[in-house]
């Protein structure tokens, strides 16, 4: 007979009370800092625009829907990371594919990082546009 698999439930979530669950999440959102503090701030606003304009940003890398998000294939700590602006370490995403990365290969939702073979594939496809950009000299 089927069972529903278990459900995974981010850690803020386990706590017993929907007022200790707003409490715990409250307290994440905190440690996590806001945008700005983990360096999405005007510059890379500014950076996230010109990248969208570009031809081979222009379209998901994983489908063929318009490009919402520019994802990082490497995780970085803040703007002084060194992948942070790199070309190599950047891809073009819709949002259902941004959301499937973010869990399948960056741990999302408490999982163990994925697949390194499908993340070498994003690094070979990254480094193709950044040397197209780079080509035409911008």
């Amino acid at each position: 007979m089927p069972h529903k698999p278990k459900t995974f439930k981010p850690r803020w979530m386990q706590t017993a009370t929907r007022q200790s669950r707003t409490v715990a999440r409250k307290r994440y959102d905190a440690e996590r800092g806001s945008a700005a503090e983990r360096g999405y701030d005007a510059r890379w606003q500014k950076f996230r625009k010109w990248l969208l304009r570009q031809p081979e940003f222009a379209v998901c890398g994983d489908c063929t829907l318009p490009t919402k998000h520019i994802d990082h294939i490497d995780a970085v700590e803040d703007a002084n990371d060194s992948g942070f602006y790199a070309l190599h370490n950047l891809q073009p995403l819709c949002a259902g594919c941004h959301a499937r990365k973010t869990i399948r290969h960056d741990g999302g939702y408490g999982r163990k990082s994925g697949d390194a073979a499908a993340l070498e594939a994003m690094r070979v496809a990254a480094r193709r546009r950044a040397e197209a950009i780079e080509a035409r000299g911008l």
